[in-house]
């Protein structure tokens, strides 16, 4: 499984977001205390299962009074979301650089 790392209080996500690193993702969202700020930035390659992860993260959060954020969005991660269909603020798009 993918590790992710921590910078700034986000949590880094990795330039292959696929199936390994979407269980790193959903570790992350389940321990999360509070709010999960994400930074996409780095994202060339988004998998279905990471976006399944992402929208369940959110919704699991959001049951729990929190937010899932995720800043920075690269190119490749929006291009990813409209190829399959899902809203940038299904998964807590906001606008700015990471």
């Amino acid at each position: 499984m993918t590790q992710l790392k921590e910078r700034d209080g986000r949590v880094c996500l990795p330039p292959r977001l696929d199936q390994s690193a979407a269980g790193a993702l959903r570790d992350a969202a389940l321990s999360a205390a509070g709010d999960l700020r994400l930074d996409a930035s780095v994202v060339s390659h988004l998998s279905t299962s990471a976006v399944q992860v992402l929208l369940a993260a959110r919704a699991h959060l959001a049951g729990h009074g929190r937010v899932l954020q995720v800043e920075g969005a690269s190119p490749d991660f929006l291009s990813g979301l409209r190829m399959l269909g899902v809203e940038t603020g299904a998964v807590g798009i906001v606008d700015g650089p990471a």
